[in-house]
């Protein structure tokens, strides 16, 4: 044993120095960059690599600025790729695999190439959800402490890849248009009907109207080319995006000032001409998030849940398919399967947050309210007629209709 004794001390000695030296930043020369200090994005040049044995700062989330959207779609392809490893080596044995290594492999060199992007450029992702705000930061400081499992399993065996070039966001492919509110809300139509001649258009309104019904005319084109049969087409809502934004001005103008020229140009003449136009146009419009419009009501069929009550909070009736109801306002609700009006109905699609929970929630105006789970989204854009699709998909009947004002 004494013969060595003497090695093993020096090996312990060389070790604990150089882990010494690493921590206080005074590695030789050559031996990674130092990113113990960090310094500003604007006067920084992003590095390229990252050692990722090389101790890092964590920041404070209050100073990180918004993730970008093409930032945080990078972020999220890492963090799936992470998910992948980690859930591969819980099955890890003693020995090395290669198929754990080859998933484990992907997965450090998107650690490492986030987190050289991420040293300088820091940001964080703020979500506003039914439980509450979620705020997530992503630097190199919480990137390298997820990829820690991943780097110990690699480096255990010796497979632990050099660092790689820093991901850079990349544009995002081109996406649906995003169909945004058409126009100012519609004042309430007349009750009582036009009565005698109506003064004559001019030639300033008729240039209006002319521009309009070509418009209108593509519009419709499109829709007919459907043959009744109504699927979300991206001509087709351009077609009646474009249609619906003059439409609803002319339905306040012309509801205010009713002219003729040749054809009679009243409120209510150019509502029954757009009908087709913007029942497409509100049925299948790509948002984001909110699916309240302000020209066209959107209601609930409660005959799904005709005659339960829902007493305030979650009650016996608290279960409705992939939906959880609960009763948001101080009094027993009970629906006998009448239309209701819904006062909000938001989207939350794997964009919003880093795990992906997809949702649908909406509340009725007496305060009945629906949150709806494992919606598989196509994209961060979504529809009414996509939500009431993929929860049918689910057994789970939603009716939801536009009524448009």
């Amino acid at each position: 044993m004494k013969n060595y004794r003497q090695p093993l001390l020096t090996i312990l000695v060389i070790f604990a120095t150089a882990y010494l030296l690493t921590m206080v930043g005074c590695a030789p020369s050559g031996g990674g960059l130092d990113l113990t200090t960090p310094t500003s994005p604007a006067s920084t040049t992003l590095p390229d690599t990252v050692n990722p044995k090389t101790a890092v700062k964590q920041i404070e989330i209050s100073k990180m600025r918004e993730c970008t959207a093409n930032e945080f779609k990078t972020v999220q392809d890492w963090v799936n790729a992470l998910d992948d490893a980690n859930e591969a080596l819980q099955k890890a044995s003693a020995k090395y695999d290669d198929k754990i290594g080859t998933v484990a492999i992907s997965a450090i060199k998107k650690c490492d190439a986030v987190q050289a992007y991420h040293l300088n450029e820091p940001c964080k992702r703020t979500s506003n959800l039914p439980t509450g705000l979620s705020v997530k930061g992503y630097d190199a400081f919480r990137i390298k402490d997820r990829c820690s499992t991943v780097d110990k399993y690699l480096t255990k065996f010796g497979k632990r890849p050099a660092a790689v070039q820093a991901v850079k966001p990349t544009p995002a492919p081109s996406a649906p248009v995003t169909s945004v509110e058409p126009s100012a809300p519609i004042p309430p139509a007349p009750t009582t009907p036009l009565q005698g001649n109506l003064p004559q258009c001019s030639a300033e309104e008729f240039a209006v109207l002319k521009t309009w019904r070509t418009a209108l005319g593509i519009a419709n084109k499109n829709i007919s080319a459907m043959n009744g049969v109504a699927v979300f087409n991206q001509n087709a809502i351009n077609a009646t995006t474009a249609a619906t934004q003059q439409c609803e001005k002319l339905i306040a103008y012309h509801q205010q000032k009713p002219c003729a020229r040749e054809k009679e140009y009243t409120g209510q003449s150019m509502r029954d001409q757009c009908k087709a136009a913007r029942t497409y146009y509100y049925d299948f419009a790509q948002r984001k998030d909110s699916l309240i419009s302000t020209n066209a009501r959107l209601l609930f069929d409660t005959s799904v849940i005709a005659n339960k009550p829902f007493r305030t909070g979650f009650g016996e009736n608290s279960v409705y398919g992939n939906c959880m109801i609960s009763n948001d306002s101080a009094d027993t609700i009970s629906y006998s399967g009448q239309a209701v009006l819904v006062k909000e109905a938001r989207v939350y699609t794997n964009n919003d947050v880093e795990d992906g929970r997809n949702m649908f929630v909406f509340k009725t105006e007496d305060g009945l309210k629906f949150e709806c789970y494992g919606l598989e989204y196509s994209s961060i854009l979504t529809s009414k007629t996509e939500v009431v699709r993929l929860l049918s998909n689910k057994q789970t009947k939603v009716p939801l209709k536009y009524e448009l004002n």
